[in-house]
Formats: C-alpha cells, structure tokens, sequence
C-alpha cells in the first residue's frame, strides 16, 4: 500500500513535471504536438505551490492568511520567476498589506490555471 506520504510527494511532484513539460506550450493554441523540451523551466505555478506546501508545513494550515504570508516572503525572496501581470499585481498587493481575498487582477482574463494547480496541497 502506498502512504499518504507517498502520494502527496507523487501529486506535487507530478504537477511540478507536467508544469515544466507544459511551461512552453501554454497560451498556445490545440492540437500541439507534446514532446519533452530540451530548454523548460517550472512556472510561477509550481513554485507557489511549493509556497503553498511551506505555508502547510510550517504551522499555518490551510488557512489563507498563512499562505499568502508565505507567498509574499517567496516574492520578497526573489523566489518566484515567470510571473504573469495578474499574479504579479497579487504578490504587489500582499506584500504593501492588502487582504489575501482582494490581491490581484479582477475579471473574466485575469488569471490563468495557477489557482488549480495550488489546490494540489490543500486537498
């Protein structure tokens, strides 16, 4: 039987994979033809996963506060790399205070999938 350890390593390492597969292909219009890139990097995605994961470990829980503390202390760090106009003006707007519910970019295009893949470590 695998452990719960073992799966939760398997999802975000998994998620980290596909993200550094996928990483130039997004915004990019179907059918694409999948191959592993010889130059990719990990997103902003899995990078605030990780920041998710350290919020968790750390003591914070699930609770966004927490999370958002971490994603600022990543962003202040310099840890975060790749970052698109919505997710930037997020970690801005938290890291001059701003309440984690109100940071970022407001309508229909104003993010992309970063949210999905962070629910990885919450669930």
């Amino acid at each position: 039987m695998i452990s719960l350890h073992d799966r939760i390593m398997g999802c975000i390492v998994g998620g980290a994979i596909g993200d550094y597969i996928g990483s130039p292909l997004e915004g990019r219009v179907g059918p694409i033809e999948v191959h592993i890139p010889k130059q990719s990097m990990l997103t902003d995605d899995t990078q605030l996963t990780l920041a998710t994961c350290e919020a968790i470990m750390h003591g914070g829980g699930l609770e966004p506060e927490a999370i958002a503390h971490s994603f600022v202390d990543w962003f202040s760090k310099r840890r975060v790399s790749g970052m698109g106009s919505s997710t930037l003006k997020a970690l801005r707007d938290l890291s001059i205070g701003g309440h984690w519910a109100l940071a970022g970019a407001r309508g229909e295009r104003a993010a992309g999938n970063g949210a999905a893949m962070r629910i990885a470590p919450l669930s």
